[in-house]
C-alpha cells in the first residue's frame, strides 16, 4: 500500500505546497502487502487528502498514517480544519452531501469524493469513516480498513 500512498502524497504536496501546509507521511512499522487495485486506493487517498488540505488553513499540517492492527492495515488522513459539524458523519459518505465547513477559497466540489471512496473502500473487503479530534483540537481524521487477505 506504500506505492499508491506515496504516488498520492507526490501529487498532492503541489496542492499543499501552494498553501503552506506540510504533508507528512507516518508509517508504523512495515510489511503493508495487501492485494488491492492500487489505482483505486489511491483514488481514495487523493480525495482525502485533497478534502483535508482544502479544509486546513494555510501554515498547518496533514497527516497521512499507516499502521497494522492485526491482520488489517489502517490508514488515517488527519487534517487541522475545523472538524465534523455535529450530526454530519452519518452522511458524510453520502453521495452530493457536502459539510457545514468551509473549504479554502477558490475550491469547488461536487459532493461525491467520499461516497465514491466508501464504494471503493468496501469493495476492497474494508471499512471508512471519519472521526472528530476534540482531545487535540480542531480537525478530523478520515479512516479506513483494508483486510490483509480478502475473504473468498
Amino acid at each position: 500500500i506504500l506505492k499508491p500512498v506515496q504516488r498520492s502524497i507526490t501529487l498532492q504536496s503541489i496542492i499543499a505546497l501552494k498553501r503552506n501546509i506540510d504533508l507528512r507521511l507516518i508509517h508504523l512499522g512495515d510489511g503493508f502487502t495487501l492485494l488491492v487495485d492500487e489505482y483505486k486506493i489511491e483514488q481514495v487517498l487523493n480525495n482525502l487528502i485533497t478534502n483535508a488540505i482544502e479544509h486546513s488553513p494555510e501554515n498547518s499540517h496533514v497527516d497521512v498514517q499507516i499502521s497494522r492492527t492485526g491482520a488489517e492495515v489502517l490508514v488515517t488522513v488527519t487534517d487541522a480544519g475545523p472538524g465534523i459539524g455535529e450530526g454530519e458523519s452519518e452522511n458524510v459518505f453520502a453521495p452530493y452531501i457536502r459539510g457545514q465547513a468551509l473549504k479554502a477559497a477558490g475550491t469547488k466540489s461536487t459532493g461525491l469524493g467520499l461516497a465514491i471512496s466508501k464504494k471503493i473502500i468496501e469493495a476492497h473487503q474494508g471499512r471508512i469513516w471519519v472521526e472528530n479530534l476534540p482531545e487535540l483540537g480542531p480537525g478530523a481524521s478520515f479512516c479506513f480498513l483494508l483486510p490483509q487477505k480478502p475473504r473468498e
